[in-house]
């Protein structure tokens, strides 16, 4: 299989970006959206986290091409659902909408979808915002992406979605922070009860793997620099979506996850990725 290309995006500064600099928010701490966004070849990043993103790739140079793959897998999985029909997505941390986003990905397949991008962290938030203004159908709220069943009460009360009909909610950048495992069950189970049926959970986790020395020692670089990075065996991630049903190929490595072209197999990526869906 060819290697994932980095994004050669350059992106000027935007109104929310300037007011941040100006306001010097956040800038003394690295965001694991923005070391994403980095990692993806975005512009939204400061050099906190360019620092942080550099010391991940000392340890584990594949990382980059893990973030492509990773966002190519949830690119994918929304499109596949745009396709099939869901309307509405609730997006939990935004990880900044500029390479990928949800919304612009689901306004290529379809029309009338609603897209509401939930973030606390205030330079994603001030990012994203400005990022989607305009833009129809889409929403950001300020609400803890680790409180989804909040976000959707929210989303819910301001009729930006609407609970009686199938949400895909886009978990992707989630579950990896999510540190103690019976909060991760217990935010999946929440979900499960208030989501209609037909909805679904978007996820995707790192894992151990036969270099989980590597992946061991980005995350830890990650959890000095304040961005919390949980590692999971896949049994532990399946067992956390009890009561959803996993859309085939199921819970696999995120390159293989339903690929737009059948090339020669690879290793494995340690990051898998499943769409859940609630019957």
């Amino acid at each position: 299989m060819a290697s994932p290309q980095r994004s050669a995006l350059t992106v000027a500064p935007l109104d929310g970006e300037r007011r941040i600099r100006r306001e010097n928010i956040g800038l003394d701490r690295a965001s694991a959206c923005r070391v994403e966004d980095f990692l993806l070849g975005g512009g939204h990043n400061f050099a906190v986290d360019r620092t942080v993103a550099r010391q991940v790739l000392r340890v584990h140079p594949e990382m980059e091409a893990i973030a492509i793959q990773a966002r190519a897998f949830l690119m994918r999985a929304v499109r596949l659902l745009a396709a099939a029909g869901v309307r509405q997505f609730l997006v939990l941390g935004s990880s900044l909408p500029l390479v990928g986003s949800v919304h612009e990905i689901v306004a290529r397949t379809t029309r009338c979808v609603r897209v509401v991008y939930v973030e606390a962290e205030p330079v994603a938030f001030a990012f994203t915002r400005t990022a989607v203004s305009g833009a129809s159908g889409v929403e950001v709220i300020a609400e803890a992406p680790d409180q989804p069943v909040v976000a959707l009460e929210t989303a819910a009360a301001a009729q930006m979605l609407d609970i009686a009909h199938p949400i895909a909610v886009v978990m992707a950048g989630l579950a990896p922070v999510l540190p103690d495992e019976s909060i991760a069950k217990q935010v999946c189970a929440d979900l499960r009860k208030r989501l209609s049926r037909g909805s679904c959970l978007v996820v995707a986790h790192a894992v151990a793997s036969g270099d989980r020395l590597q992946v061991a020692q980005a995350a830890e670089i990650c959890q000095r620099a304040g961005i919390p990075w949980v590692l999971r065996s896949p049994a532990a991630t399946v067992e956390m979506l009890a009561g959803f049903e996993l859309m085939a190929p199921g819970f696999v490595s995120v390159d293989r996850w339903c690929p737009d072209e059948q090339n020669e197999p690879a290793a494995p990526v340690p990051f898998l990725g499943c769409v859940a869906v609630k019957p």
